[in-house]
């Protein structure tokens, strides 16, 4: 997961990557859950932050109180908390970020039926093609 991480972020730089600016760290972010007020799993734990913290990779955490982690341990582990994510380059969640949410030209790392064409979800696969620059499901 985190070598995935690493190259979404483009860390190392990798020649020909476009988008990556050698005078800024790269940002990753880890999305409140906002589809199932159940949902308790994060897409990273705190020392997987930690470990992405100390290679140079700055970490947001959008806050909740739902998460199987506190934000105390994800705070320690280097994360900065809060809720604008916008600075991200990735963002990841456990289930589908909702469709107003979703931020132009970020990388977004969900899981996702968007791909099967579902009458429900297509509202999500439209903006996904109209606004994000990836999808990794």
């Amino acid at each position: 997961m985190l070598r995935a991480v690493r190259f979404a972020l483009g860390f190392p730089r990798l020649p020909g990557l476009r988008g990556m600016s050698s005078r800024q760290p790269p940002v990753l972010a880890i999305a409140r859950e906002e589809t199932s007020i159940w949902e308790r799993r994060a897409p990273l734990n705190p020392l997987q932050v930690q470990q992405l913290v100390r290679s140079g990779i700055k970490v947001i955490v959008q806050p909740s109180t739902r998460r199987a982690y506190s934000m105390d341990e994800y705070s320690q582990a280097g994360a900065v908390i809060q809720d604008n994510v916008s600075e991200a380059t990735v963002i990841m969640s456990i289930k589908t970020i909702p469709v107003d949410t979703l931020l132009p030209d970020k990388t977004y790392s969900f899981f996702s039926h968007t791909i099967k064409a579902q009458e429900a979800n297509m509202p999500l696969l439209d903006a996904v093609l109209d606004k994000v620059k990836l999808l990794i499901c």
